[in-house]
């Protein structure tokens, strides 16, 4: 990742944060999470005016803070369980459900309805979109060599992690264990 520097890596990885927000608020009212996708807007629309396109995150700067939402998240919030886990080629690791998902947001991104007639810009998108999120899985992807078994170890980071996903977006609250109580005193 030496060829651009960190700071045009950050202001691409905001852009394509910024075009996701539309899509993020739409399964925000699915999931009926209403104050969420309210944030959600107002981030999108203060991003996208004040923020120069998505390039600086404002919204963050007046405390709105963003999250991702998605179609696979909302059918783990209704009960739908993961199914299988599978490694797409170029897609990456997802589960039935996941999978589902993102073909779901996918076909119904409103973003890429509203530049449905822009010639090739969806193109653009996708191919943005996907170099910024195997840069920023730049480090996860280094310590997978490191791995004993590669494909076990992100398997488990990515079940653990969509089931938090889901857990968040069903209003739990992520139980840790108690640290303290496991101390031994002298």
């Amino acid at each position: 990742m030496k060829i651009t520097s960190k700071g045009v890596r950050n202001r691409v990885s905001s852009v394509v944060t910024n075009l996701g927000e539309p899509g993020t608020a739409i399964n925000d009212l699915a999931q009926g999470r209403p104050r969420a996708a309210g944030v959600t807007t107002s981030r999108f629309l203060i991003n996208s005016t004040v923020g120069g396109l998505g390039l600086f995150d404002v919204g963050a700067k007046l405390g709105l803070e963003g999250h991702r939402s998605d179609f696979g998240q909302t059918l783990g919030r209704y009960g739908a369980e993961s199914g299988r886990y599978v490694v797409l080629p170029l897609l990456g690791p997802t589960t039935l459900r996941d999978g589902a998902g993102r073909l779901v947001d996918t076909m119904a991104d409103p973003v890429a309805m509203a530049t449905a007639g822009a010639s090739n810009f969806g193109m653009i998108r996708g191919g943005v979109t996907s170099v910024d999120a195997r840069a920023n899985a730049d480090g996860f992807i280094r310590a997978l060599d490191d791995a004993a078994d590669p494909y076990a170890m992100m398997r488990s980071a990515y079940l653990q992690n969509r089931a938090d996903v889901v857990r968040q977006a069903k209003g739990g609250v992520q139980v840790l264990p108690d640290f303290d109580a496991a101390r031994i005193e002298p």
